[in-house]
């Protein structure tokens, strides 16, 4: 399985980390940080990306582990 994890905070390392554990490939990691991705990638594998239009498309999943500050919210009001 090809994962891509969208964050590079404490939850994307033990998500990561466990996934590699149970034999799935990282593929990549994004953050807004390069090196802070590149400092995951290097324990767990994978392309440490900081652009979000590099992200692959042909993964078989995408993990969003990112603070809620980190989305932007639309209100419709």
């Amino acid at each position: 399985m090809q994962v891509v994890i969208i964050g590079s905070g404490n939850l994307a390392w033990v998500l990561a980390k466990s996934l590699v554990l149970v034999k799935y490939h990282i593929q990549q990691v994004y953050s807004r940080n390069l090196s802070d991705a590149v400092l995951l990638t290097k324990e767990v594998g994978g392309e440490a990306v900081d652009n979000i239009k590099a992200i692959q498309k042909d993964a078989d999943i995408y993990f969003i582990a990112v603070s809620d500050k980190a989305i932007p919210v639309i209100s419709g009001r």
